[in-house]
């Protein structure tokens, strides 16, 4: 009888240690799986129209202030309306420089900007979500672009003089 319970004594302890170990390995895996996680990108190839508009004529808001900000040695590009957690490439003499996720920010308008050296700059590219590539061909004046995109319809590029403002 002693002997019995000795052995139901010791297969307990085993089986409380298995557990141990199970959890532990359970416990193991979650932190591996939790480490490795990347949210999800959409990653379906949007199909969209391009539309370049390489003269200013959309009588945009601009006040002084702002253009004294911008250098005609830079580049700017400013994601304005219409994206929502959208992959976006930016492509600089056809070289990747951007890989980026935008989204736009409420009544704001803007997604993000981004500035780049203007010398030596002679194209941009813009894709959204590996749709097709949007490829402006710059003149040496062309330093303001604002994008804007309608989901899975156009993608917008407009050459703007001045500076945009957001309020």
């Amino acid at each position: 009888m002693l002997l019995a319970t000795g052995a139901h004594t010791h297969f307990s302890w085993s089986l409380q240690s298995m557990n141990v170990k199970h959890i532990f390995s359970i416990f193991l895996i979650f932190i591996v799986l939790g480490c490795s996680y990347e949210p999800e990108r959409n990653t379906s190839h949007s199909n969209y129209d391009i539309l370049i508009r390489n003269t200013d004529n959309t009588g945009i808001r601009w006040r002084q202030h702002f253009d004294d900000l911008i250098s005609s040695d830079s580049l700017y590009l400013f994601m304005e309306t219409g994206f929502k957690d959208n992959l976006l490439d930016i492509y600089i003499n056809n070289e990747l420089r951007v890989q980026d996720t935008i989204s736009t920010i409420g009544q704001l308008g803007l997604s993000e900007y981004y500035t780049f050296e203007r010398l030596g700059t002679s194209n941009i590219g813009l894709r959204i979500d590996k749709g097709q590539l949007l490829q402006i061909e710059l003149t040496p004046e062309q330093n303001i672009w604002r994008v804007t995109y309608i989901q899975d319809s156009i993608l917008i590029a407009q050459y703007s003089k001045h500076a945009p403002y957001y309020d």
